[in-house]
C-alpha cells in the first residue's frame, strides 16, 4: 500500500530547502525526502526531521 500524499504541496520531493536558525539565517541546505499533507521530511545524519509548510520563512525556506 502506497500512503504517500499526492495533494497540493508548496514543495516537491527532491527539492532543496534552506534550514533557518533563530534569526532566520540559513545554516544548511538539505534535500526533501518526502512530502506529507501538512509537513515534509528531510533526513539528516540518519535521522528523519519534520518541517511544517506553515513554518516557511521561520524554520525553512525554498533554496534559491
Amino acid at each position: 500500500m502506497n500512503c504517500r500524499y499526492k495533494g497540493r504541496v508548496p514543495i516537491k520531493k527532491g527539492c532543496r530547502v534552506d534550514l533557518l536558525d533563530d534569526e532566520a539565517v540559513p545554516y544548511e541546505t538539505i534535500k526533501v525526502a518526502d512530502t506529507l499533507a501538512t509537513q515534509f521530511t528531510v533526513t539528516k545524519k540518519g535521522r528523519t526531521r519534520f518541517f511544517f509548510y506553515l513554518d516557511k520563512g521561520i524554520t525553512w525556506r525554498p533554496h534559491q
